[in-house]
């Protein structure tokens, strides 16, 4: 079963512009992703593989927007999201609480 959880923080680690590192800790489920560039991805210790799943209509996607659009930038972004929605199992507006650390 697929689920999108509500309250994640994300921390990202870059090198220049290069993200080497992060982390995204989801504390109602006791969650805690870790990846490192080239050493793929762990859940709560234990490796996480991508889905054999190849058709966006069986993804359950999070996106996010800006708060601050407006106007004519509002229609755009809420025009893209309606598209999605048609396309995808789900869709989720997630917008977690993001820290970039430099090296």
């Amino acid at each position: 079963m697929r689920t999108a959880r509500p309250g994640s923080v994300s921390i990202g680690l870059y090198e220049g512009d290069r993200a080497v590192a992060g982390a995204v800790y989801q504390p109602v489920g006791g969650e805690l992703f870790l990846a490192e560039a080239g050493k793929g991805t762990t859940l709560n210790g234990k490796r996480v593989r991508v889905s054999q799943g190849s058709r966006l209509s069986d993804a359950l996607v999070a996106t996010g927007f800006y708060y601050s659009s407006k106007g004519a930038q509002l229609k755009r972004d809420m025009a893209i999201y309606a598209r999605l929605n048609d396309s995808v199992l789900g869709l989720r507006r997630s917008v977690p609480l993001l820290w970039i650390l430099p090296m």
